[in-house]
């Protein structure tokens, strides 16, 4: 089994003049906007992955040899309400790739993270024995309000902005103290802690 990413997310979730208003800095000074961007996008991911949730509508395909027993998790939640945002592929057992009708699977969006199984009545075809015979192609992230604001939480919001504050306030990974050099690993914090209602655990 494997996730692949098709279509990253087109930007961060927090603008740029967000994260200069937190940290207190003109909006109109461009001198470091590479910077911050690149310590954005990199709050995000690390976001991303603490919740393995999906913080700004991407693309992703989960890779399978075959159909499981059973219904398929959909990683990186939210999954898109769209049900155009969701296609089957599988190569069948004569080694041709087929698209799985929509009919034949029903799409549980309420759970986090989401499921799809066979509809009512249906069991998932046979596949061809072979590697990646299966691929669930879908959109998910939080959707864009509008053309590009960002519907992800606030508390998200916020882990991120303090996030991009720490790194941009602390350019080392080094603290030194007392003429010492040690790397100094940081405890678990309120910050991180913003990240707990969102995080997506497997019941």
């Amino acid at each position: 089994m494997a996730l692949v990413l098709i279509t990253e997310a087109t930007g961060p979730c927090v603008t740029l003049d967000e994260i200069k208003t937190h940290l207190r800095l003109s909006t109109s000074d461009t001198s470091e906007d590479l910077l911050l961007n690149s310590m954005l996008m990199a709050a995000q991911n690390e976001a991303e992955n603490k919740t393995k949730r999906a913080m700004m509508p991407q693309t992703w395909e989960l890779v399978m040899d075959a159909f499981p027993e059973g219904g398929i998790e959909i990683p990186r939640p939210p999954l898109s309400s769209n049900s155009t945002d969701l296609s089957i592929t599988y190569i069948d057992s004569s080694g041709s790739t087929v698209t799985l009708s929509a009919t034949a699977y029903s799409v549980d969006s309420d759970s986090e993270p989401a499921w799809v199984v066979p509809s009512y009545d249906n069991d998932w075809p046979e596949t061809y024995d072979v590697i990646n015979a299966v691929r669930v192609r879908y959109k998910c992230g939080y959707p864009l309000s509008g053309s590009s604001t960002a519907t992800t939480p606030y508390g998200i919001k916020a882990w991120i902005k303090l996030r991009v504050g720490a790194m941009y306030n602390n350019r080392e990974s080094l603290s030194v103290e007392s003429g010492m050099q040690s790397m100094i690993e940081l405890p678990r914090t309120f910050v991180d802690g913003l990240l707990d209602a969102y995080t997506v655990i497997k019941i």
